[in-house]
């Protein structure tokens, strides 16, 4: 278990057991309230940090799915997680195999391998799974 910083602060029995988002579990104590912010599995690692360092602004998406057809750019509100709300973004279908997803707001817990749903209103236009993020 590392910090954002590269800094060695535990150990973990497998990266399997982890979720971005995850506070509860690490097994280490820093002071304040940490998250795992990310997962390195070609290292083993799992990278965690404060709160804000969940933030992501973007996503690429893939194995997409829609159910009219779409203009390649559009506003909708993007949801990211089951029990969380959809908040408003900017849509861009690159290719009929990626979608780029910016929030007009930070969205915090954003994973790959989660789903993204874009919605206008109450209607599901269609979405994809999260391939990668950025902030």
């Amino acid at each position: 278990i590392v910090t954002t910083d590269g800094r060695v602060v535990g150990r973990h029995p497998g990266i399997e057991g982890f979720t971005i988002g995850q506070r509860k579990g690490l097994r280490v104590a820093m002071g304040s309230p940490f998250f795992v912010v990310g997962i390195d599995a070609s290292q083993n690692r799992v990278i965690i940090g404060p709160h804000h360092e969940l933030a992501r602004q973007r996503l690429t998406a893939n194995r997409l799915n829609w159910l009219d057809d779409l203009p390649s750019e559009f506003d909708c509100l993007a949801q990211i997680r089951y029990n969380s709300a959809a908040t408003a973004a900017h849509a861009t279908i690159e290719t009929s195999e990626r979608l780029a997803v910016s929030f007009d707001q930070p969205c915090h817990g954003v994973a790959p391998g989660q789903a993204v749903v874009c919605y206008d209103g109450d209607r599901v236009l269609g979405g994809g799974w999260i391939d990668t993020t950025s902030q």
